[in-house]
Parts: C-alpha cells; structure tokens; sequence
C-alpha cells in the first residue's frame, strides 16, 4: 500500500482576519508549462463574495504576482449585482483557456434571490489567460434563447443555473465536446422556484455541453443522468422533471 507522509503544512491564502473565510483554488492555462493561475475569494456572510483576486505563477507556483482585484458586486439599476468565481480549465483538445463563474443580480441583496437570478458566464483565453477573446453569458443555441431565458427551462427572474463552490470540474471527451456539471433550480407550473424538498434550497443536476465556434462555445445542456461517454450526444431542448423509483427496502 502506497503511503503519504504530510511534511508540511502550509496556508496558499491565509484569512485576513476573524470570521471572513477564504475559497479558492490554482490552475493550470496552458497545455504545457508550468503557468498556473490562482482565484481565491474572501467571504464574511453566507452564499456572498466580498472580493476576489487573481494570481499568476510561471513556475508551477512556487512564486506568485501580485494579486489583481476582480470585481464580485457591481451596480445595476435592477439591484446589486453578484459573481462567484469557479475556476479555470485548460481544454485539451483544443488548448483554449475556459474560465466560468455565476453571476446575477439580486434585487435587495438576499443571497437566496439568488435561486430565482443567477446565470452562467464563460470567458476564453489563447495565451494562457493573459488576455481574453471571450467574456459573455451562457445561452443555449437557438433563436428562441436570449440574456434572460438562457436555457430550456431557465427564466431569469424564475428560476437559476449556478455552480456550486469549486467540486463542479468540466471535462472534454475524445470528439472534442466539452462538458460541465451545473445546478439548475426547478420551477413550478408558474416558471417560478420551488423547493420540493426538506432543506434550505434545492437544485436539480444538469451537464452542459459545449462544441467549439472558433474561439466562442455554442451550447446545450441534457440532464446529468442521460449524458453518455461514448461520444454520441442527442440535442436537448426539451428539460423534464425527473421521475423517481420506488425505494426498495
């Protein structure tokens, strides 16, 4: 049996004082070479970002820039605007840079408007997140989708695609298609959120699937339950509540 020994134990960022709690993580932006990209976010309530910055290391991240501030509120005549950054992924197939966060605006600032507001954004980068080609919302393809009803099913204002903390990697298969795990919340009759469920909120699993359009994605999504690895994908443009078994005891 293969046995780790922990050495040594060190904070990448500390907190910068009581209560304010710190998530983030480091990744790589090119296929090879060791320059890496560092997003860490600062919070002091709940399902809320304070800050965030962004690091570069050309190293493998033994050293580090400084950071740089990415905005996380932002004004907006319809109320506070909020972003959760998640991540970047280097797409080994064709070498792009992906960057995707949440973002929304919240009427009076409650992070639980967020369940009826927040949507997807994706940026994409050539040269290693240096500079960016891509910076817009995720919409699924089709004339019918826009800003505010972006996915099949997914009104702002109604309900929300989101994803959650950083455990939500994307993934590209053989043919190229990219493919990322999201949340989305469900909604009534009324196309407006419900939780049909005993906890604070509740979410439904869904796979977005992204095909290369020179720098820019277009995308659809399917239920994560129906997505095949074997490389064949069908267009999914009609979202259904999921049906459920019978337990067996």
């Amino acid at each position: 049996m293969l046995r780790a020994e922990v050495t040594k134990r060190e904070a990448l960022v500390p907190s910068p004082g009581p209560g304010i709690g710190v998530l983030g993580g480091s990744y790589y932006t090119e296929k090879t070479g060791g320059r890496l990209i560092s997003i860490h976010s600062l919070t002091s309530r709940p399902d809320t970002v304070d800050a965030a910055f962004l690091r570069s290391s050309e190293d493998n991240g033994r050293t580090w820039s400084d950071p740089t501030p990415w905005a996380m509120k932002f004004d907006h005549a319809d109320g506070t605007g909020r972003r959760h950054p998640r991540g970047g992924y280097v797409d080994p197939v064709s070498g792009r840079y992906v960057s995707v966060w949440t973002e929304g605006v919240l009427p009076s600032d409650d992070p639980l408007e967020g369940m009826r507001n927040w949507a997807l954004h994706y940026s994409v980068s050539v040269d290693g997140g240096r500079t960016l080609l891509v910076d817009e919302q995720i919409v699924h393809e089709g004339k019918q989708y826009d800003a505010t009803h972006h996915l099949p099913g997914v009104v702002k204002g109604g309900n929300c695609v989101m994803i959650g903390d950083l455990g939500q990697r994307p993934l590209t298969l053989s043919d190229g298609l990219l493919m990322i795990p999201v949340q989305s919340t469900p909604a009534g009759a009324d196309g407006v959120y419900v939780n049909p469920g005993a906890g604070y909120t509740y979410t439904d699993c869904l796979m977005l699937l992204g095909r290369w359009d020179g720098d820019h994605l277009r995308w659809t999504f399917r239920s994560a339950s129906s997505v095949s690895l074997s490389g064949r994908h069908e267009d999914s443009s009609n979202r259904q509540s999921p049906s459920w078994q019978t337990a067996r005891s």
